[in-house]
């Protein structure tokens, strides 16, 4: 795997993952599959023979969900019979998320709710959960052409669908990964220019054609590209129209004819030492924007390698703000310094990347809390990653820590900055996750600390089995109902390597929520009521408790809350 494929997969994990560091394994295999689930699947108050349904394990964590994606996890399957009845059995006690599957189908949106759609439920040991009940309906469909400024159809080009407000202001992503070459094939137009959104919700949603500008994973191939183009045929997204659409309605005509392309540009420059000024050849030289607030420049063009001199040249260069970096393959002990350019109406050149010889941070594992030693053997096994954060953007890179028969590791490569560790359970599942972090004897609660010229020798991961498992059931104090909003708790376990991690959980119907795969400790609980645009900010804290987990006794918990406190 080359150092672009490796960069790839890479920022698909974070993207998925968000800033989820410690990643455990699910324990399944010690659970009694003693559970079932039960329901009726309705499309317009009529029962619904033939549709399957899906379960899968819903984790809390991002990272642990991320591996369910690579197919680390089951997804169990059940058929409606003629009365659109589903029974779901042979279950172990957990959090699973359920939806049905039916394209056409609009699935009801659940509180807390998100893409992909479906619903969160937590079944006990032995249980059977029932009327566990899905009422289906028609969706909408909206359709149109795509055609070029001559007026000649566009083939197989991506459509982004964004629902929006009485106000237009722009909610979630009707499919995050449209666009994208991940997503769902019916955001693309057929050899006619056409293209059939459908199965949408009732509701208000722009649609549009051609790239943003900094979209992240968008490698752009084609010396013109066509700017995002909004339904009439506007690129300014305040002029567009929006399209109205209803319970099993269709929208036509809604096409979009584009302008004339807009050009791309060259960026070009050369890759050096930065101690010796030397040219370095055969170095795969890359460019992305800044993600966000993570201080993480994520990919967009193709790449380039460095020839004899030193030089690369990106082409088709989309005008934007950009930082070049290079990728390195895993065990290099070099990084490099992100250069900032930005691309408006000319070429750019005369970039200069500077890579420098990275620092070396090593030390031993231990493991606390247990002398089983299947799992003590095992370490050599375990995969050990770390990232590092500085206060200038970063070039996507995860650094591999190989673990040595006497307990030791390793880290090349490493550049100044704020360094956690975890446990990559991705493709080595293992119960094991990072405890904490020290060095010289000290805790690092905040990350270790790694300063220009740091060369450490004295850092100590701890590692702990992690397989707490915290069930909760929340209550409601006087007037109001958990129907009235929806909820979340979140879990912080305290003295967190990182102070900002936390496990979140959907409460279901019954007002129940499951936290498993915890590291033992003492984990403050927060639930909070959610905004129905979670990009809002100033959801409230209803109620807040701390609770000791281990991984001998699962912990139970019920936590009153006063649906009072609710902000509007």
């Amino acid at each position: 795997m080359n150092a672009f494929h490796r960069s790839a997969i890479f920022i698909l994990i974070l993207l998925l993952s968000a800033t989820g560091a410690n990643a455990q394994t699910s324990a399944q295999e010690a659970k009694a599959m003693t559970a079932s689930i039960t329901g009726q699947i309705t499309v317009n108050s009529k029962p619904a023979p033939g549709v399957i349904v899906m379960l899968t394990r819903a984790d809390s964590d991002a990272r642990k969900t991320l591996a369910g994606i690579f197919g680390q996890k089951e997804t169990v399957k059940a058929t409606t019979d003629s009365e659109g009845v589903y029974r779901i059995a042979n279950l172990a006690a957990g959090r699973y998320s359920i939806t049905p599957f039916a394209p056409a189908l609009v699935i009801p949106a659940e509180p807390g709710g998100g893409w992909p759609p479906g619903r969160i439920i937590n079944i006990a040991e032995s249980e059977t959960l029932e009327k566990v009940d899905f009422a289906l309906t028609r969706g909408g469909v909206i359709t149109g052409h795509i055609t070029d400024a001559q007026g000649q159809p566009l083939v197989a080009e991506s459509l982004t669908l964004t629902p929006v407000d009485a106000t237009d202001k722009n909610q979630t992503l009707a499919d995050p990964f449209a666009g994208t070459g991940l997503g769902n094939s019916m955001y693309m137009t057929d050899d006619r220019g056409v293209y059939r959104l459908y199965g949408l919700p009732a509701g208000r949603y722009l649609v549009s054609v051609g790239k943003s500008g900094n979209s992240p994973l968008d490698f752009n191939i084609k010396r013109r590209y066509n700017a995002q183009t909004f339904h009439p045929g506007v690129t300014d997204k305040t002029k567009a129209t929006a399209v109205e659409v209803k319970d099993g309605s269709e929208a036509t005509g809604i096409d979009i004819r584009l302008g004339l392309p807009s050009q791309t540009y060259k960026a070009s420059g050369r890759v050096i030492d930065a101690t010796t000024g030397k040219p370095l050849a055969l170095q795969a030289a890359n460019y992305g924007a800044t993600f966000g607030d993570s201080k993480m420049v994520l990919p967009r063009g193709l790449g380039a390698i460095t020839d004899s001199k030193g030089e690369f040249h990106f082409e088709t260069v989309v005008p934007g703000k950009y930082e070049a970096f290079v990728s390195f393959d895993e065990g290099s002990e070099s990084y490099s310094e992100p250069t900032p350019f930005e691309v408006s109406d000319s070429d750019v050149t005369g970039l200069t990347i500077k890579v420098r010889r990275g620092l070396t941070v090593s030390g031993a594992i231990s493991v606390e809390g247990t002398d089983d030693p299947a799992i003590l053997n095992s370490l050599t096994q375990v995969q050990l990653s770390a990232t590092v954060r500085g206060t200038d953007p970063t070039a996507p890179r995860e650094l591999r820590a190989a673990i040595g028969g006497d307990g030791t590791f390793r880290v090349v490569g490493v550049q100044p900055g704020t360094m956690r560790f975890y446990v990559n359970r991705f493709f080595v599942p293992t119960k094991l996750a990072v405890l904490r972090v020290e060095r010289n004897g000290m805790s690092q609660p905040r990350g270790l600390q790694i300063a220009p010229g740091d060369k450490i020798t004295d850092a100590r991961i701890v590692l702990a089995v992690a397989s707490g498992v915290l069930r909760g059931q929340l209550k409601v104090a006087g007037d109001g109902s958990l129907d009235d909003m929806p909820l979340e708790v979140a879990a912080h376990r305290l003295g967190e390597d990182d102070p900002t991690r936390s496990e979140q959980s959907g409460v279901d119907a019954s007002g129940r929520f499951i936290f498993e795969d915890l590291l033992p400790g003492q984990y403050e609980l927060t639930v909070r009521a959610l905004k129905p645009d979670p990009t809002q900010a100033g959801n409230s804290v209803l109620a807040r408790q701390t609770v000791s987990v281990s991984n001998e006794n699962e912990a139970n918990i019920t936590l009153t809350v006063d649906l009072s406190k609710k902000k509007n």
